[in-house]
């Protein structure tokens, strides 16, 4: 079986010592990616960011930066490699910057070399679309199993469940783990895992999560009616 991880966090430039990033470090990709080679996944494709630690027993890694990096790393895997399950793990930046604008005059981020300290600056973003929505597409030579993440921060678990829906609900992905930054802290890392409005899984450290997605991989086996049955049982 082969497995495709992304981790940590794209950056989006400002200009060309400048960016917007995502704080994730890639951690918890990093121990799902050990857990999994530990129990006999030893086919892993690793997508990191170029700050995020690689996975030294990777089939490959490949580093991004951008959330294009990103895109074009993931297009090229899976059109030429016939993956089997993807965890998407990367925090991918929900916009990225349009337009800099410098003193009142308009600038294409690509070309700015530095920004000056004592200039007044604005940046105008764009919404970027959402990676995950395309992974399926990209997919040539299969189709995988997607594993998709939502980091919530609402402390009201209707809110949380609202915004776990609008992803776990979507086609384009089959399963979603959810945590709350209010559940997060040095000792604990509560998840869910959602199948669509079914909650499937839950866990309280990093560890019960990467027991539940080796777990998840083994029962799906190649088909997600597997899955369904087993739910049902």
């Amino acid at each position: 079986m082969n497995i495709l991880i992304t981790a940590g966090g794209t950056q989006e430039r400002i200009d060309q010592v400048r960016s917007i990033t995502n704080t994730s470090t890639g951690k918890t990709a990093h121990s799902i990616a050990e857990f999994l080679y530990e129990n006999s996944y030893k086919n892993i494709y690793y997508v990191h960011a170029d700050k995020a630690e690689s996975f030294a027993n990777a089939k490959e890694n490949i580093a991004f930066v951008s959330s294009d990096d990103l895109e074009r790393a993931l297009k090229d895997i899976l059109r030429d490699t016939h993956i089997d399950v993807i965890i998407h793990l990367a925090a991918v930046s929900d916009f990225i910057v349009d337009k800099v604008v410098i003193n009142g005059e308009l600038f294409e981020a690509s070309n700015i070399s530095k920004i000056s300290s004592k200039d007044e600056v604005e940046l105008v973003l764009k919404k970027r679309s959402k990676i995950i929505d395309h992974l399926k597409t990209f997919a040539l030579k299969s189709t995988p199993l997607v594993i998709g993440f939502k980091l919530t921060n609402s402390k009201e678990y209707e809110d949380q469940i609202e915004q776990v829906l609008a992803l776990s609900m979507n086609e384009s992905v089959d399963f979603v783990v959810h945590n709350d930054l209010n559940d997060i802290d040095s000792n604990t890392h509560k998840t869910q895992i959602f199948f669509r409005d079914s909650l499937v899984f839950t866990g309280e450290t990093k560890e019960h999560l990467s027991k539940n997605l080796l777990e998840l991989i083994k029962t799906y086996t190649f088909n997600l009616q597997n899955f369904t049955s087993y739910l049902s049982n």
